[in-house]
């Protein structure tokens, strides 16, 4: 309870969704532009605790620690994605992988996957909803400033 009221904690799966498709398609981009990352960098797992390049008699300046900081958020993104559940009943891994990694289209890789459309978006939801669980978590471990995708359904206590 807080002042009085039960703390709500039922995640409201559509809004969380949409909040994590709308980070993924245009924040993400960003974040990857300003590390100097490209996602095939990230696909490839090319990415590792001391970024791409190494600037060993370079001091960390305030340009400098912005692009390690952006590199940080984009390993914090990019392990959320991958410790996602890959089964086939829950491919959530291909999904975010396939859409906004690989930049295929959701008819590609709902066809890939082998899932009819409406299932094919049921999963998709049900991914996105474990990202932004999981993204919570590499942001913590990152040090890394990044939005709180969940959505909580508002109930009134009366």
């Amino acid at each position: 309870m807080i002042n009085g009221e039960v703390e709500n904690t039922e995640l409201d799966n559509v809004k969380t969704a949409k909040n994590v498709r709308i980070f993924l398609k245009n924040v993400f981009p960003d974040y990857l532009i300003e590390a100097g990352y490209h996602r095939t960098d990230i696909k490839a797992n090319k990415i590792n605790q001391n970024g791409i390049v190494s600037h060993k008699n370079a001091a960390p300046d305030g340009r400098m620690k912005h692009i390690y900081t952006m590199q940080n958020k984009c390993k914090a993104v990019y392990q959320a994605i991958a410790g996602l559940p890959d089964s086939s009943k829950k491919p959530f891994k291909r999904i975010l992988t396939g859409v906004y990694l690989e930049e295929l289209e959701d008819w590609k890789v709902a066809n890939k996957l082998g899932y009819c459309r409406s299932r094919y978006w049921e999963l998709k939801q049900q991914a996105c909803c474990q990202f932004a669980r999981s993204l919570i978590f590499q942001k913590t471990m990152y040090d890394v400033e990044i939005p709180d995708l969940q959505v909580f359904k508002c109930e009134s206590n009366k």
